[in-house]
């Protein structure tokens, strides 16, 4: 009887332990989902447009689809949307959003203003998707459906969204909405190191 008890009582505890075992991992993601928004609690919303670019063709420097090479923050226009949502290790190293050269100025080089958050990759992979020009009529990006415009490269896009502290550089956006380049920002787009990540006026002409 003993014995049977003591099968019991360690049956039930390894029960209990599974349990605890199972829950762990949802209340450390309720956490951060608390945490997360804590720390985006206040923060004005921030918009920015500018082109769209993979992380893989910016590490790489130079543009996976083009020959002779392009440097990646110098041709930004030259990238085709077949790069960035066809091929696999370009649309799974996430999206950065890039800052335009000033105006007049001799450096041409664009800079890199945004990293967009999880959701926010996905969110963009089909919003660029849905914008590229499809196979069908002569384009080489196969995933796209030219719903929404008929592009084939240098995609642009605006995006909205709050600020993670703390992301690194560039920082990360958490990102509430994407629309067309054209929709813009009203005048007020963010600028990277101005005022302490607060909204400022872009000379850019799709600002």
């Amino acid at each position: 009887d003993d014995q049977e008890a003591h099968k019991v009582k360690m049956n039930k505890l390894l029960l209990t332990m599974l349990l605890v075992g199972a829950m762990v991992p949802k209340q450390s993601n309720l956490v951060m989902a608390a945490n997360s928004v804590r720390q985006l609690q206040g923060q004005e919303e921030i918009c920015f447009v500018g082109y769209v670019m993979d992380v893989y063709c910016i590490d790489r420097g130079t543009l996976l689809d083009n020959w002779p090479p392009v440097q990646t923050l110098e041709g930004p226009n030259l990238h085709s949307l077949h790069c960035l949502v066809d091929v696999g290790q370009c649309y799974t190293s996430g999206f950065e959003m890039l800052m335009d050269p000033p105006v007049g100025s001799s450096n041409q080089t664009y800079g890199r203003a945004l990293r967009l958050d999880q959701s926010g990759n996905q969110e963009m992979l089909s919003f660029a998707r849905r914008s590229g020009r499809p196979s069908q009529q002569g384009s080489n990006c196969f995933t796209c459906t030219g719903e929404l415009d008929n592009q084939d490269t240098g995609f642009r896009a605006t995006v909205r969204g709050f600020l993670v502290p703390g992301s690194g550089d560039p920082p990360t956006i958490q990102v509430t909405n994407i629309t067309a380049a054209s929709d813009g920002c009203d005048g007020n787009m963010y600028v990277p190191g101005n005022n302490n990540n607060t909204n400022t006026t872009s000379s850019s002409s799709n600002s």
